[in-house]
């Protein structure tokens, strides 16, 4: 994924930018195999490299896409990567703005979030999110 950075509270993704996330989040839900697993191994990467783009990215997606299925997976991937007890927890490893932008975002998109599944695992991530912050 290509670099950038949060300005003034909002995360700066490019439309062709989140058209290849969005490619790599419908990879990730891909029933083959081959495919998903090479989808996965971009998303590690990413994570491991960039922690403050990848949840820029899955915070779009959540906020803008109109495919559910792309939000509910964002919202998922989000969660595990802000859940304290897994290896792969990113928030301390997040920048301050980028922190300030995802507590933003998470009530943005729990407030706009129309389809019920979809608000309940946002749901799911705001709870999780606090309960590492409370």
């Amino acid at each position: 994924l290509p670099q950038g950075g949060a300005a003034r509270g909002e995360a700066m993704v490019e439309p062709a930018e989140l058209q290849c996330f969005c490619a790599l989040l419908g990879a990730l839900l891909a029933g083959d195999n081959e495919q998903r697993a090479e989808a996965e191994q971009v998303y590690q990467a990413t994570k491991e490299h960039d922690p403050d783009r990848l949840c820029q990215c899955l915070l779009t997606v959540l906020k803008q896409s109109p495919d559910d299925a792309l939000r509910q997976e964002s919202a998922v991937l989000l969660r595990q990567c802000l859940k304290a007890s897994r290896t792969d927890f990113v928030w301390p490893l997040l920048l301050p703005e980028t922190q300030a932008l995802v507590r933003a975002s998470l009530l943005v998109a729990l407030k706009q979030e129309q389809v019920r599944p979809t608000r309940h695992k946002v749901c799911d991530l705001v709870a999780t999110l606090a309960a590492h912050l409370l």
